[in-house]
């Protein structure tokens, strides 16, 4: 069994890489750019994305009540807009808590349909919805399941349409159903120094998670910020439009943080970046994007402990300098 590592890249738009670092094993086979892996919560930009398009092409609006789409919610939600799900602002309770507070654990099986009946329990909100940041996977999940009703396909094959193949991310796949024959890198988590066991879990969380991808296929997703290849120039400048700081009465979201379309804002060395991290059984991913530059950093790995974000920074950090 290979030792689990990690893949770092950085990369300016039409330029060879300006810095790439890996080591590690896949499986058998070292990590390389091609390797693919669970991206866990980056998948949150493809799924803002897909609403996007959905927007772009006239079948819904982010001012739209969830209950448009998903009345099982029931009426309590009727105040919550997919924009409030986009910005995290909702105030559903995340359903990854939901399922641990009834005694499931993360190697056991959890289907969308059980993540559903879990959500559709509630009868309540954390807060009222566009007053506090909080950050919930429950909300994404739940924009999934709008694209497949406004889209009329799987998430999956809404993604491979619209996104993944006109970008020639041929790599790049949302996995829906476990196990799958779908080659990916196998995950681990650290149990002494130098040693490793397997680390994977079955849920089936799409939308908050669920994307597949490589590093290579990653670049061609960060260009695209400013080609516009897929989606209009319009649409890419909403996705990176960050949440408001203020209520629509003036009063301030309460723990606010400046977080777009499944991407969150930050200033590094004097650049604007949009960033997300990523966290998994086995896996830990983080991706930025320094839109005014060009400039894609990444960092994949099938260790769940790696500190994948200060590798990113100081990544960042040498290419910049």
């Amino acid at each position: 069994m290979g030792q689990a590592g990690f893949i770092s890249v950085a990369k300016y738009d039409g330029h060879i890489i300006s810095y790439e670092y890996k080591e590690g094993f896949e499986d058998i086979k070292p990590i390389s750019g091609d390797s693919i892996f669970n991206i866990t919560p980056l998948s949150k930009q493809f799924t803002a994305f897909a609403i996007l398009i959905l927007e772009e092409q006239r079948k819904l609006s982010l001012s739209d009540s969830i209950l448009k789409y998903l009345p099982e919610l029931g009426e309590y939600a009727r105040d919550i807009t997919l924009q409030h799900l986009i910005y995290h602002t909702s105030g559903l309770k995340d359903y990854l808590e939901l399922a641990l507070n009834r005694g499931v654990s993360y190697t056991d099986d959890l289907s969308v349909e059980v993540i559903l009946e879990d959500i559709y329990r509630q009868d309540t909100k954390e807060f009222k919805a566009g007053t506090q940041f909080q950050y919930s996977n429950t909300g994404y999940f739940l924009l999934a399941q709008v694209v497949e009703k406004v889209g009329k396909k799987k998430f999956s094959e809404f993604l491979n349409e619209y996104v993944f193949l006109p970008l020639g991310m041929f790599s790049t796949s949302v996995v829906d159903a476990y196990p799958t024959n779908r080659k990916s890198v196998i995950g681990y988590k650290q149990i002494e120094d130098d040693k490793y066991e397997v680390s994977v879990s079955p849920w089936k969380n799409i939308g908050d998670s669920g994307v597949y991808s490589s590093v290579n296929d990653l670049l061609k997703w960060g260009e695209n910020f400013n080609s516009c290849i897929v989606g209009t120039k319009q649409t890419i400048d909403k996705m990176l439009s960050v949440l408001p700081s203020e209520q629509l009465n003036g009063n301030l979201i309460i723990d606010y943080e400046p977080y777009a379309f499944g991407l969150g804002q930050e200033y590094f060395m004097g650049e604007k970046l949009y960033d997300h991290s990523g966290a998994w059984l086995g896996i830990a991913t983080y991706f930025m994007r320094f839109v005014d530059i060009h400039l894609t950093v990444i960092v994949l790995s099938n260790n769940e402990d790696l500190d994948v974000e200060s590798i990113a920074y100081k990544v960042s950090a040498q290419v910049l300098k």
